[in-house]
């Protein structure tokens, strides 16, 4: 589903068979054997007399343990907590919005530097996804940050990816910036096509910045699997920007395909309306002049009445 790169080792990973309950004020840890005792509100049968919210898991990911958690509601909660569990488990990773496919993490981290923490947390948070049954996706796009208000300025975006290997579960994570390569070698041949998500600066005034990183973690995923049907290169340019490669032919059908999805996700825009894009499409030659005219056709496409698809192919 999502193509990781070629360099990016899959992991071992393994869901414990233990639950993790905490006090309403995040001061007191205890941890039972999971069996038929489930989180309340949870996918798996049975239940515990715990809220959701109460209750986290343990991903061993090699020889590393992960803890994973709703994120608290009481903000005066989430320090102490932090730093509770940091003294049982190496990384800690609160879930601060989820969606299929996608998430917004808080990561914490005892001793490793928060980059490879993430990674680490994007392999703990697939596997307790796909082997726990929270989503059937295979392939997660992830927007982290430090679990720490205000500690990490910039967002990681990061994409994991869950396979089985007898005998057991392996999950990859990599940056997405290591697509772009991929994608510029493509330049000069075939079809560029870009998206652009209308609304997106309304969208975080209305929102806020988590609910921001959710919807385009979701818009992300969603265009991650349309590549994989049609055959397409990806990767995610600034912001709301998206940047596919595909044979020449295919270039306006790709186009189209990539609008219906996003319009598919029906993601309010808060002024009554689903969230939209606009998209241009242009020749790969030549390739010094591919991002000046696929700007050009992409803001066509956002200035025209009725057209949100501009194709420049000759």
């Amino acid at each position: 589903m999502i193509g990781s790169s070629s360099n990016t080792a899959h992991l071992r990973v393994r869901l414990r068979d233990e639950l993790g309950l905490v006090s309403d004020d995040g001061m007191a840890i205890e941890v039972r054997s999971r069996g038929t005792t489930t989180m309340g509100g949870g996918p798996y049968r049975g239940a515990t007399s715990a809220p959701r919210k109460n209750v986290f898991h343990i991903v061993d990911v090699e020889e590393t343990s992960v803890a994973l958690m709703d994120a608290p509601h009481d903000p005066g909660v989430r320090g102490p907590l932090t730093q509770a569990l940091l003294q049982r488990h190496s990384v800690i990773v609160f879930f601060d919005a989820e969606a299929e496919g996608a998430a917004v993490l808080g990561v914490a981290s005892r001793s490793l530097e928060i980059p490879a923490a993430v990674m680490m947390a994007a392999r703990a948070a697939t596997a307790l996804k796909v082997i726990g049954g929270w989503d059937e996706s295979r392939g997660f796009v992830y927007v982290a940050r430090e679990a720490t208000p205000g500690r990490l300025a910039e967002p990681h975006h990061v994409c994991a990816e869950a396979s089985w290997q007898e005998p057991q579960w392996r999950v990859a994570a990599y940056r997405p910036d290591h697509e772009w390569p991929a994608l510029r070698a493509r330049f000069g041949t075939g079809a560029i096509v870009g998206l652009d998500v209308d609304g997106t600066r309304a969208f975080l005034r209305r929102h806020g910045p988590v609910e921001t990183d959710l919807m385009l973690a979701k818009v992300e995923a969603t265009l991650r699997r349309l590549t994989a049907r049609m055959g397409a290169t990806f990767a995610r340019g600034r912001g709301d920007e998206f940047l596919f490669a595909i044979e020449y032919a295919k270039g306006p059908a790709l186009g189209e395909a990539a609008l219906e999805a996003v319009r598919a996700l029906e993601i309010p825009n808060g002024a009554g309306r689903s969230m939209e894009a606009h998209v241009g499409v242009v020749p790969g030659a030549p390739a010094d002049t591919v991002a000046a005219r696929l700007e050009a056709a992409v803001s066509e496409a956002a200035a025209a009445t009725g057209e949100r698809v501009r194709v420049h192919l000759r």
